[in-house]
């Protein structure tokens, strides 16, 4: 409960929340996250584009404006070093590094 906030907002607040679409499911029965049933190959990437959007604002780097026939990008061989100046991040998976940064 928010101090400031006054009975109406309150009110108006928990009537929105009551309209959220929630599902139950028990454990280990919830559906897949496959969507391609349900919407359009348009749409995933509707939705992955905002995912990248957000990824990119919350970096603090500006959005790429460079076309996709002159990305910048490098092949690493399986076993070969970074670069000293490969600013992504290694993923780490169960305590050991991933083969994809």
């Amino acid at each position: 409960m928010n101090p400031q906030a006054s009975p109406d907002d309150e009110d108006r607040r928990r009537r929105l929340r009551a309209a959220w679409p929630v599902r139950v499911h028990r454990l280990n029965e919830a559906p897949s996250d496959d969507l391609s049933g349900v919407t359009t190959a348009a749409e995933r990437i509707g939705m992955m584009w905002e995912l990248a959007r957000q990824a990119w604002l919350l970096s603090g780097r500006a959005l790429p404006t460079y076309g996709r026939e002159t990305m910048p990008g490098r092949l690493l061989r399986a076993g070969e070093p970074r670069p000293d100046d490969d600013d992504a991040q290694a993923a780490v998976i169960d305590g050991k590094p991933d083969s994809m940064p």
